[in-house]
């Protein structure tokens, strides 16, 4: 066998390794960043009497929590938990797929009705029973 012929098959080698390693480097980065995103509580409202009302879901003024993902690329945080107690750590685990966009913001209602986004209910309002869905994620406290 002649030397180009080894020369070709080395340099193709070469150049699958690079690719293969490439291609791990690019996953292992993105992979990094979900396992340790950038989410960061970024505002908290409690004992809330006059902003921001819930008139989605249960209506009146709840406590919540902001999420931030500081992200360039959309985070599911669904796994991650909250709890208002250091001693319980994983007090409330926020449901699968609940993903923050990149830069962007999520907003977890504290009021003690340990909710998730999608489960219909009925609110017993008088004459009528009215069925709803609700939209957002509410924690087991407040």
């Amino acid at each position: 066998m002649n030397q180009s012929f080894f020369y070709s098959i080395k340099s193709k080698t070469l150049l699958n390794y690079s690719i293969i390693l490439l291609t791990l480097l690019l996953f292992s980065t993105e992979l990094s960043a979900q396992i340790n995103p950038r989410i960061f509580i970024n505002e908290v409202l409690s004992s809330n009497l006059s902003t921001n009302p819930d008139m989605v879901d249960f209506s009146g003024f709840s406590d919540w929590i902001e999420l931030y993902n500081d992200e360039n690329a959309d985070v599911n945080i669904g796994g991650f938990y909250l709890s208002d107690d250091f001693t319980l750590p994983m007090k409330w685990q926020i449901p699968s797929n609940i993903v923050i966009p990149a830069k962007g913001f999520y907003l977890i209602w504290a009021d003690e009705f340990n909710n998730v986004p999608g489960k219909t209910l009925i609110r017993n309002w008088w004459p009528n029973n009215i069925q709803f869905t609700t939209k957002w994620c509410h924690t087991n406290f407040k």
